[in-house]
């Protein structure tokens, strides 16, 4: 079971590339047979590209949990769709009762680490998302990870590319985690935007197949205090304790971040680059990207970025 594409936003390239098709399918006009290949290579090459990384994000998934003492997995998303609101009918259908009556507009959001804590959030709709709500949602899954002894000293993190991840707060945020000494190394995983669909999808999908279904046959959810349990069984065939928390309120990293002036001037257009790794450079004497700490763990510091996380520069 996987999440259904027709109910995402299309990708900018994949749009482009399928209009161009069909413009040259449909056209009357005469091509040759090299403009023909250089259409399909356009469509394909793009799309073999993704699933490539996608491959390649699995594999280290697999990978880390081989390895649960030492290298932590971890997920981000947050899912928005109507089912989640509450109360949610069965089958997923009104009756003519509650139809017009007021909907809670909760959502879900996501920090799974698989074999060590599946940790899913009720996310209130008067609660203001973005990049200190990405931030705290993803604080909160390693400090149940750390009581769980199970965060170790890698920690690989893969996210979309929406405005709850993709912001220089985040950075600051890893390069904290390294700093500090939590853990030796953290690495970024960025998939391209609407090309997330990854585990935390196929977990939301889980959830929408046990409260509404594809054939109309789901138990629903009437209040929050139902969905713990609804959680629980629709992913007991998941690795890792099941766990439901409310996310009331978000850390303010974002003042705090900018009060220690720990960001250089000079970092910045990130969003062009989707991996991204944070380790202790013992070579270098100087720092380089986003480092302008004036201690001796921070020169020490050493960032790494790259378009691609098939293959990483």
């Amino acid at each position: 079971m996987r999440a259904s594409h027709s109910n995402f936003g299309q990708c900018n390239d994949c749009d482009r590339t399928k209009n161009e098709r069909h413009e040259f399918r449909t056209s009357h006009q005469s091509y040759t047979k090299a403009e023909v290949a250089a259409v399909k290579e356009r469509l394909f090459q793009h799309i073999y590209d993704m699933r490539k990384e996608r491959r390649a994000a699995m594999a280290l998934h697999r990978e880390c949990v081989g390895r649960p003492t030492e290298w932590l997995f971890e997920y981000d998303d947050k899912c928005s769709s109507q089912y989640t609101f509450l109360p949610s009918p069965k089958g997923g259908r009104e009756t003519a009762l509650s139809a017009g009556r007021y909907k809670y507009r909760t959502n879900l959001q996501a920090n799974l680490c698989p074999g060590a804590v599946n940790r899913l959030s009720i996310v209130p709709p008067c609660l203001r998302t973005g990049a200190n709500f990405g931030c705290t949602a993803f604080f909160g899954a390693l400090l149940r990870a750390q009581e769980l002894a199970k965060l170790g000293e890698v920690v690989y993190r893969q996210t979309d590319g929406g405005s709850d991840n993709d912001a220089i707060v985040t950075h600051v945020m890893h390069w904290l985690l390294v700093h500090m000494g939590v853990v030796e190394k953290v690495v970024w995983l960025r998939l391209k935007s609407k090309h997330s669909h990854n585990l935390a999808d196929r977990v939301f999908s889980m959830i929408w197949e046990k409260l509404w279904g594809k054939k109309g046959t789901g138990c629903g959810c009437k209040s929050p205090w139902e969905l713990e349990q609804i959680i629980k069984d629709a992913l007991k065939s998941r690795l890792g304790e099941t766990e439901m928390a409310w996310h009331w309120a978000n850390y303010d990293w974002d003042q705090w971040y900018r009060s220690c002036a720990c960001v250089s001037s000079e970092f910045g257009d990130i969003s062009k680059m989707r991996y991204w790794e944070y380790t202790y450079d013992l070579i270098r004497s100087s720092s380089t990207g986003m480092c302008a700490c004036s201690t001796e763990k921070a020169s020490c510091f050493h960032l790494t970025a790259s378009r691609s996380f098939d293959q990483p520069s």
